[in-house]
Order: C-alpha cells, then sequence, then structure tokens
C-alpha cells in the first residue's frame, strides 16, 4: 500500500480538495483508495457521509492495519499544524505540499518544508494549487526564477462546484457535461503520474 500525505503548516490552500481528487483519480484507475481525515474540520469525512456511492473510502483518523489491509492507496488529509501525532513523515511515502501562489502563503510553507527536508529519506512533491495565471503576482511567483514546485493544478471551479454536490470530477453527480471537467481531470491525472515518478 502506498502511504501518500496531503500537507501544509498554512491552512487554506486546498488540501481537503486535492485530498478528494486525488483519491478519485486513483480509483477511477481501479485502485481501493482510502482516505484518513487528520484534520478536525473533518471536510473528508463530511464528503463521505453525503456522497452517494462514492469511489473511495474515508477513515476517521489513521486506520487500523485491519482497516486498511485491502487498500491499495491511503491519502492522508493531515490538519496544519505538525506534532508527534500529525507528522506526515514519519509514515508517508510521500509528502504532497499545496501551496498557493504567493509571498504569505511562501512565508509559512518554506520553512515548514526545510524542516521536513532534514529527515532521513524525506520525498515531496510540491503543487502550486488553486492558480489563476491572469493574475500577473501569481505569475510572476511561479515565473523563471521563481518558486520552486513540481507541478500546478490551476483554479477552477469545477472543483468547489462537485464538491457541492458530494461528487468529483471523476463522477460529477448533476454536472456531467459542466465546462472544466476534462481538463480538471486532466490535472489531477497529472499529478498522479508525478506522484509515481517520485515513489
Amino acid at each position: 500500500m502506498k502511504i501518500l500525505s496531503i500537507w501544509n503548516q498554512k491552512g487554506g490552500v486546498g488540501k481537503s480538495t486535492l485530498a478528494i481528487h486525488l483519491a478519485a483519480g486513483y480509483a477511477a484507475k481501479g485502485l481501493k483508495v482510502g482516505i484518513a481525515d487528520m484534520d478536525t474540520q473533518r471536510t473528508c469525512l463530511t464528503f463521505f457521509n453525503n456522497a452517494e456511492n462514492p469511489e473511495f473510502t474515508v477513515f476517521k483518523d489513521f486506520p487500523s492495519e485491519e482497516k486498511s489491509k485491502d487498500l491499495d492507496v491511503l491519502i492522508c488529509d493531515h490538519s496544519p499544524e505538525r506534532s508527534s501525532d500529525n507528522d506526515p513523515v514519519d509514515f508517508s511515502d510521500l509528502v504532497i505540499i499545496p501551496i498557493c501562489a504567493s509571498a504569505v502563503d511562501a512565508w509559512s510553507t518554506l520553512p515548514a518544508v526545510e524542516s521536513l527536508t532534514n529527515r532521513k529519506d524525506f520525498k515531496k512533491l510540491i503543487v502550486v494549487n488553486r492558480f489563476q495565471k491572469a493574475r500577473k503576482l501569481m505569475a510572476d511567483f511561479v515565473g523563471v526564477g521563481g518558486f520552486e514546485h513540481d507541478l500546478i493544478i490551476n483554479e477552477r471551479a469545477i472543483y468547489a462546484r462537485t464538491l457541492a454536490n458530494f461528487s468529483t470530477v471523476y463522477a460529477p453527480r448533476k454536472l456531467s457535461t459542466a465546462y472544466g471537467l476534462k481538463s480538471a481531470r486532466t490535472e489531477i491525472d497529472e499529478l498522479i503520474k508525478k506522484i509515481e515518478e517520485k515513489i
């Protein structure tokens, strides 16, 4: 079983949205997927409890070996704080660090990434999330000589719209013809490809 952690000590960067769509992306490939909802907001658990025929399972906190034994992929949606109970490096094969394209996000994210990189065998993937290329400050942030990152996920209304219907871009309940579905799926598929390369 692969264990992936989605973590950043900066809140509001889209960790839960990314976790849910990443889980759906892996499930669309025929894999058995679970999310460990380790965030006190319990966004992933709320999604799961309200979704019709969810493509994956969500556990409150990290599941026991018995509960997770049949999974191919476990995605951990961490709360922003970092503690001995919430340290993504301790048990993950890869830590995915979403960041919004702003100096404020970088101020809190960079020291956190540096503290993790001191750990042995630490593997990370930095995702610029909710990117809007039309916004010059964001474009400058990730431009030539800008913030080091592995992948960009664009700001797309379809991510929020599907979640509002307790569905995903892979199983868009009531939104099967909505604008942006194909592009969003392509982005998540590219994220999965990058994850597999890193691991």
